[in-house]
């Protein structure tokens, strides 16, 4: 974080940083309750998305799976993934930009050898569905093996 309430910047370029500061918060969260480290799902939206995926791509022994929601950012996706028996969901708009609609597929196809995914696409553009409050929860509880 920046020193301001409102502005947030990425650590990069890569997403190392990103990984070491997810890591950071989940071993402090570790040392104040009990939290199982194989069941850490990432989400993100927009550039966050971006991030979650790569983090699941390179480090998939600390994640179980990523929801990502509308991929975007300037930074190459990776074209490689170490992930696999993974679950991915990703959701983005019709109306988005030719970029981040070519980052969906990208990360599609990222995960789609040796993982679950799955995917859907909404109305709107850079932003979440219309029905987000049962879409993501619906996304989440099939990542996480309860599916309803």
């Amino acid at each position: 974080m920046i020193n301001a309430v409102d502005s947030f910047r990425w650590i990069g370029p890569g997403f190392e940083g990103t990984h070491k500061a997810v890591q950071n918060g989940l071993k402090e969260l570790a040392a104040q309750q009990c939290i199982d480290r194989k069941h850490v799902y990432l989400m993100g939206f927009s550039q966050g998305s971006q991030h979650a995926g790569a983090l699941l791509a390179q480090h998939p022994d600390d994640y179980a799976g990523a929801l990502l929601l509308s991929p975007g950012g300037m930074q190459p996706t990776p074209t490689t993934s170490k992930a696999h028996g993974k679950k991915v969901f990703v959701i983005n708009g019709k109306l988005e930009g030719p970029g981040n609609q070519q980052m969906s597929a990208d990360l599609r196809k990222l995960f789609s050898d040796g993982n679950e995914v799955r995917s859907s696409t909404h109305d709107a553009g850079h932003t979440f569905p219309d029905d987000w409050r049962t879409s993501l929860p619906q996304a989440l509880r099939w990542m996480m093996g309860s599916e309803a």
